[in-house]
């Protein structure tokens, strides 16, 4: 199940470091400030072309803010990667 409460503290946390009100970051988008809000809150799930765009604009990746919600991170996947070029290195 997708944690949306999650995602939306992640939005909100990375518009205040980027100094962002939600009324600039809902005109960007292009959506409502009452809806960036639903969002931050948890309360509503932004659509993936919100999501994206919410992304771009907060210059992070969309799996920072799902990261949580995924079975197989980023970190995990190039600790693999890590851990395969050590081995090769190492023959």
């Amino acid at each position: 199940m997708i944690d949306y409460k999650i995602i939306g503290a992640r939005i909100r946390y990375h518009r205040i470091k980027n100094e962002i009100s939600q009324e600039e970051l809902a005109f960007q988008v292009h959506i409502s400030r009452v809806h960036i809000g639903y969002i931050e809150r948890g309360e509503r799930a932004p659509s993936l072309e919100t999501l994206i765009n919410i992304a771009n604009i907060l210059e992070i990746s969309v799996d920072e803010l799902i990261a949580d919600n995924l079975l197989v991170s980023k970190s995990k996947i190039f600790s693999a990667y890590r851990e395969q070029l050590q081995q090769v290195s190492h023959e």
